[in-house]
């Protein structure tokens, strides 16, 4: 039998307080008796003309108990208090006295909400593949945005969710030209309220399918991230995406390695420099070491790909010299086009769509093809490589 949900109630007006106990009598599988905030699933919050009182309670609560879900019944129901009650973590909003009807709708939603996050519904698990750049400037968001642009275009009844991690200035919607109104600082700042419902309601979509979520861009909302805060994030994605692509940009910390953990492949982006090549050789000593996270440095060094970003093929510093230099085979090699490629990020357009038939667009479309589970050598059209994406090395 399934264990009863701890339901909290903070009501003092005796009608709202019968009408949300019958609701909850009539719903079936909430815990009777008192239980406090800190131990409970979900909490009910009156409030009167003034909204404050009950929004510093329910970020108290909050603090103390970030899976809490709260319902609010107030009397306010103007615009303004609705948006701070969201931005707070309320997930349900009632009238006083709140209908009957609604309210026991808003616990149907609850349940199913929880039903999702159990375990028993984690079963499946799409893949994670994220792209950092051993320095700046070698094309990290250009091969991430189109490794996912790339997926979705060969496979358009998959689910495919780019999440840009590079701060503070992200690009990706630039990239594709989508304007997205929301950003991942909110659903960190509403952690308590993260469901798939509530992620999907703050994802941008492109026409082609493909899902974004980019970062924000002001200070206070980027302090906020954490690596159990984003590993949230990212594990809910998984969940609920076939391919989830992060833009890792090029700085490691803590959040940046939680995110590596939970990928099962990191595409290492660099170009024929000797600069990229010193900085390659720091970044898997420093990426490979023992860290927090759920695998030990080692695991998550058997991950990273080497990709040569901007191939040249005559050059100084060639693929094979780096690969003796770093100890690591070259993965793939994306041709340098930069006039195809500048001119796709001009106009907001993926390869696959601006330039299909171009030789970058193709390597880009081989390492896509790789991310199929059923994909086990890329065609040899314009980046010729083979790949054993999952193999160890």
């Amino acid at each position: 039998m399934n264990e009863p949900i701890g339901i909290a109630l903070d009501i003092a007006s005796p009608l709202v307080r019968q009408v949300v106990e019958q609701c909850l009598a009539d719903s079936g599988g909430f815990a009777g008796g008192p239980v406090s905030p800190e131990n409970a699933e979900l909490c009910v919050v009156e409030s009167g003309d003034d909204l404050e009182p009950a929004l510093d309670k329910i970020a108290a609560a909050a603090r103390a108990n970030p899976g809490l879900t709260v319902f609010v019944v107030s009397r306010r129901l103007d615009s303004d208090s609705l948006i701070r009650a969201m931005r707070a973590g309320v997930r349900e909003f009632f009238p006083l006295p709140p209908e009957a009807a609604e309210f026991t709708a808003a616990l149907s939603r609850f349940k199913e909400n929880r039903a999702k996050r159990s375990p028993a519904a984690a079963g499946k698990r799409g893949r994670v593949a994220s792209v950092i750049g051993a320095k700046g400037g070698v094309g990290v968001t250009t091969v991430a945005v189109n490794l996912a642009a790339s997926y979705q275009a060969r496979a358009p009844g998959a689910k495919v969710v780019l999440l840009d991690m590079t701060i503070p200035y992200g690009e990706v919607q630039l990239f594709l030209d989508v304007r997205p109104k929301f950003h991942w600082g909110e659903a960190v700042r509403n952690i308590s309220r993260l469901d798939a419902a509530y992620l999907m309601g703050i994802l941008a979509r492109h026409p082609s399918g493909l899902y974004l979520l980019p970062p924000p861009s002001q200070f206070e909302d980027i302090q906020l991230a954490s690596p159990e805060s984003i590993g949230a994030i990212l594990e809910l994605l998984a969940r609920t995406f076939d391919l989830v692509v992060v833009d890792l940009g090029i700085y490691i910390d803590e959040v940046a390695l939680r995110i590596m953990d939970l990928s099962e492949v990191i595409y290492l982006v660099a170009v024929q420099h000797l600069a990229c090549l010193a900085n390659v050789k720091r970044f898997l000593e420093q990426a490979g070491a023992d860290g927090p996270g759920n695998l030990a440095g080692t695991a998550r060094k058997e991950k990273f790909r080497l990709i040569l970003n901007r191939h040249l093929k005559e050059c100084d510093l060639s693929a094979q010299d780096m690969e003796e230099a770093v100890g690591m085979a070259v993965h793939a090699l994306i041709p340098n086009d930069y006039q195809t490629t500048l001119t796709a990020i001009n106009q907001g357009r993926p390869l696959c769509e601006q330039a299909p038939k171009s030789e970058v667009a193709k390597s880009l479309a081989a390492l896509a093809a790789s991310l199929d589970p059923e994909a086990k050598t890329a065609s040899k059209g314009g980046a010729l490589f083979k790949l054993k994406l999952f193999s160890k090395r």
